[in-house]
């Protein structure tokens, strides 16, 4: 496909992919465990956001018909180089049918892993002595390529694009019922959060909170500052605190990202713009979204906040299986209450 017709093609608007989170062969962190009275936090963030692990995610995304599909891998460079023939040879060789589903011959030694929530398909790849996951997922077409690529990017820890610079981030790839459009990122290990406009150290001001009873410490990514974990109704449920450059991901682009987590198979993002609405925090304007619905056909839930303070946005989230997250909503709404960003400390 020449750089023209690709340009021609990425005016048809493809889905916003709400797909499960962090599809794919995941990095394992390490889990310290610890419980904490209820006292006044302060979070050794870094100066700079860093992964100390390597990701590389590849998204093949068609139009067909009514629906737009999506075929993703995620997880270590090596494994997915070493795998990338037989998966580049499997998507050159997807078939759509008349009723616009896909099929397929599985490669040897490939699986068929369980269903998933949110999936139409779940395969197994073999690769670097593990197993890649390649999601299969679909949506209604008519929907935007920008908005998904500047998500996956945000995933990987990378700043959004603009319209004009999508048709050089992505490359065609034909198959049997047309051409697969194709997103391939590499984050590597150590490799900062890109800062446009970095701040200095006068600009950053960290929050302080009070810490519920009985939640436990659980530092497990590097993109997040802190986070905790407490049990509701048999259920674990999860606090999460992180920072990002103000200007690095915007609002829009991590609504789609919770989405992704509460795996709403048929939402769209205007689907829940309801429930979105502006609040304060520690005295700082901010947006705040519930996704909560179960009529949407989720099976877990998520309430979020983002608040800008100097040059970093500060995002707070409680996540996890549906009712034990509202069961757990009046301690995360007393954590945010008590939330400061004291200045000159």
């Amino acid at each position: 496909m020449t750089n023209t017709n690709l340009r021609q093609w990425l005016g048809i608007s493809l889905a916003g992919a709400f797909l499960a989170n962090a599809i794919g062969c995941q990095p394992r962190y390490e889990i310290t465990e610890v419980v904490l009275p209820a006292e006044v936090a302060a979070l050794p963030t870094p100066p700079q956001l860093t992964t100390n692990t390597p990701r590389r995610m590849v998204v093949a995304m068609t139009e067909q018909g009514p629906a737009s599909w999506f075929f993703k891998i995620e997880g270590p460079p090596v494994a997915l180089a070493q795998s990338e023939t037989d998966w580049t040879n499997f998507l050159r060789h997807v078939r759509f049918a008349d009723n616009g589903q896909p099929s397929w011959d599985l490669p040897t030694g490939w699986q068929v892993l369980p269903p998933r929530p949110a999936r139409f398909a779940t395969l197994g790849i073999p690769a670097d002595g593990g197993v890649l996951e390649l999601a299969i997922s679909s949506l209604p077409a008519g929907q935007d390529v920008l908005s998904n690529v500047n998500r996956w990017l945000g995933q990987l820890g990378r700043t959004e694009i603009q319209a004009e610079q999508l048709a050089d981030r992505l490359r065609a790839l034909p198959f049997a019922n047309g051409e697969f459009l194709v997103f391939d990122e590499q984050v590597n290990a150590g490799s900062a959060v890109p800062t446009p406009n970095p701040p200095n150290e006068a600009q950053r001001v960290e929050p302080k909170f009070q810490i519920p009873d009985g939640w436990r410490f659980h530092q497990a990514s590097p993109f997040v500052a802190a986070s905790y974990l407490k049990e509701f109704q048999g259920e674990t449920v999860q606090i999460a605190v992180s920072r990002m450059p103000t200007d690095a991901v915007s609002w829009p682009t991590v609504v789609e990202m919770w989405m992704e987590q509460v795996e709403p198979p048929t939402a769209t993002r205007t689907d829940w713009e309801a429930n979105a609405r502006a609040v304060h925090i520690g005295g700082h304007p901010a947006q705040r979204i519930e996704l909560l619905d179960a009529a949407n056909g989720s099976r877990a839930g998520l309430i979020g906040v983002r608040v800008e303070v100097g040059a970093d946005a500060w995002y707070f989230k409680v996540s996890g299986e549906l009712s034990a997250v509202t069961a757990a909503r009046d301690e995360f709404e007393a954590l945010l209450d008590s939330v400061t960003f004291p200045q000159g400390e």
